[in-house]
């Protein structure tokens, strides 16, 4: 197996050299990079997951809150028509009591 001098420091003297097989570190690496990588792709697919929730309960939310406007405008529209003919029975009344009054 290849070795890799790595440097140790005791306290109080100067570094120290010890060898560690290569090929053990590298694996014991690439197994902590695996394992890391793998939550990370985990929780960002927990989030994912969450986001993606969230977003389908606000699209109802607002289709819901679309609904309700369109029916209030709707309704504006009803009770605008009914001002408009009140108004004209209004004067068509005043015009016929101004007639009785001559």
């Amino acid at each position: 197996e290849a070795c890799q001098d790595i440097p140790t420091k005791m306290m109080g003297s100067p570094p120290m050299l010890h060898k560690a097989p290569l090929s053990s570190v590298a694996h014991e690496l690439a197994a902590e990079l695996e394992e890391s990588i793998h939550l990370s792709v985990v929780d960002l697919e927990e989030k994912l997951e969450s986001v993606s929730s969230e977003k389908s309960r606000l699209s109802e939310v607002v289709e819901q809150h679309r609904k309700e406007l369109t029916n209030s405008q709707e309704l504006l529209t009803m009770k605008d028509q009914e001002m408009k003919q009140l108004e004209c029975t209004l004067q068509e009344n005043i015009k016929q009591l101004g007639e009785k009054e001559e």
